[in-house]
């Protein structure tokens, strides 16, 4: 119980961060450039391979579910000075029920989880059997010395993702109620779980594996905090725009 509070202690810390990232990461840009549509694009520049991953989950989604599909962009629609309301990709798709919505709503989420833990297990050497803090930062710490650049590769590929891999409002609005009745049956489940126990090895490996989330998640955000508060001190130095 304790390594999902902190699964989903971090997953919402992780999602605060993201969101004021992109507004601040726009107005340092807005600064520099003092051109809306520059910077909006600098902005998506940045975040394009998690862009790419973001709305080729929707793709893939609504393929797997049936659900006609239009139009698909990973460049931002500039309409208005406002972030908030900027989408920097989007995807057309049909109306369908509330079940195949919110699964293709969510995609992203996942999608993005599975490829930030992907990273960490196959190119940080995250042991999954055993996945000691320790060991893992001994493990990134040679990584950096034998291959600097695809260590700053990799970091940039976790913040590109991380920060694109929550869904829109939407997508939250219309997964709003499917998604809180899942979590309802989940947290009952989980309660009367001695009625369904699971075999002792198979609770050792889903325990093993949310300490892997945990830790993943937990480094992702270390990585994300420093982006957000070098954005906000160098944006410090910079001039408002007149």
């Amino acid at each position: 119980m304790i390594p999902l509070f902190f699964l989903i202690l971090s997953l919402a810390i992780l999602f605060l961060i993201a969101y004021h990232l992109k507004i601040n990461l726009y107005r340092l840009f807005y600064r520099l450039t003092k051109n809306h549509p520059l910077s909006i694009r600098l902005l998506a520049l940045i975040l394009l391979p998690g862009t790419i991953i973001h709305e080729g989950s929707h793709l893939i989604a609504t393929l797997a579910l049936n659900v006609p599909t239009g139009q698909i962009t990973i460049f931002p629609e500039i309409s208005r000075e406002d972030t908030d309301s900027t989408k920097l990709g989007s995807l057309k798709m049909a109306q369908t029920d509330p079940f195949r919505h919110t699964i293709i709503g969510l995609a992203p989420f996942f999608f993005g989880i599975i490829s930030i833990t992907s990273i960490f297990l196959l190119y940080f050497n995250l042991n999954l059997k055993s996945p000691g803090l320790d060991h893992f930062i001994g493990n990134l710490q040679l990584s950096f010395q034998n291959n600097p650049a695809g260590f700053i590769f990799f970091s940039y590929l976790l913040f590109s993702v991380s920060n694109s891999m929550f869904s829109s409002a939407q997508d939250l609005v219309a997964a709003g109620l499917p998604f809180l009745s899942t979590l309802v049956l989940a947290i009952t489940l989980f309660l009367i779980k001695d009625v369904f126990s699971l075999p002792p090895t198979l609770l050792l490996q889903l325990k093993n594996l949310l300490n892997v989330l945990v830790i993943t998640f937990l480094l992702t955000i270390i990585l994300d905090t420093f982006c957000l508060l070098l954005t906000i001190f160098l944006k410090k130095f910079l001039p408002l725009p007149t």
